[in-house]
């Protein structure tokens, strides 16, 4: 039985290596580009009166929402893959990024209040994902050879800047959040294995807590990948 065994898997591991090299080949990716994210939490505050301060006094309000923050800013963005180009068409990927962004912080303790606190300031972050990418178009002699169009998720980590906004202001979100993103570009062949081109991006991003918290950003890149 062992000597069967292992024939057989001599015999699936011969068969891997006669494999032609286009059927399974190593996908290796950057992304370098700019990226617009707007970003906007709230929470339902737990009492519902705040201070007016026209009239100086306690109000109610059923509706009321607090510590409603916000951010909206340009920066660029890296990103690096790696995963596998089956049968030339599919590719599933592993993805690590980086984001440094600058714009402008929004915040209102409550929604009521008339006034929204200002600060110019950065954006940093780090992410995880996975995702695949399709080829529809594998015919050399077509122009649109080499597009491409996929999904991906993971997981965006703030980093310093985010908290020091937050202890001053007494806010508490999550540092962490949840992305869903879809992008599309066009490759053209430098060599046999490299290939350079652009692609466009845009994700949703949702907070991981019981609060609100909802983002998106769009970004056009420069990509560069060996396969």
């Amino acid at each position: 039985m062992a000597r069967i065994l292992f024939t057989l898997m001599l015999f699936a591991f011969s068969a891997a290596l006669a494999l032609p090299r286009p059927i399974i080949r190593p996908l290796f990716s950057l992304d370098i580009g700019i990226v617009r994210n707007d970003y906007s939490a709230e929470k339902e505050a737990v009492y519902g009166y705040y201070h007016d301060l026209e009239k100086d006094e306690m109000l109610y309000d059923m509706n009321l929402l607090c510590n409603q923050m916000e951010f909206s800013g340009f920066g660029p963005n890296v990103n690096g893959r790696a995963g596998a180009v089956l049968f030339r068409q599919i590719a599933p990927f592993l993805e690590f990024g980086y984001y440094r962004l600058k714009g402008e912080y929004g915040l209102k303790d409550y929604s009521r209040d008339k006034n929204r606190t200002k600060i110019e300031g950065t954006w940093s972050r780090n992410s995880f994902g996975f995702g695949i990418l399709y080829f529809p178009y594998v015919n050399p002699e077509s122009f649109f050879d080499g597009t491409f169009i996929g999904p991906s998720f993971g997981w965006i980590t703030l980093k310093e800047e985010y908290d020091q906004i937050q202890k001053k202001h007494d806010y508490h979100y999550d540092n962490n959040r949840f992305f869903i993103k879809v992008e599309m570009g066009k490759l053209w062949e430098v060599t046999e294995h490299y290939f350079i081109g652009f692609t466009i991006k845009e994700a949703l991003e949702m907070g991981m807590s019981e609060s609100t918290e909802l983002g998106n950003y769009i970004g056009l890149y420069l990509t560069i990948q060996r396969h």
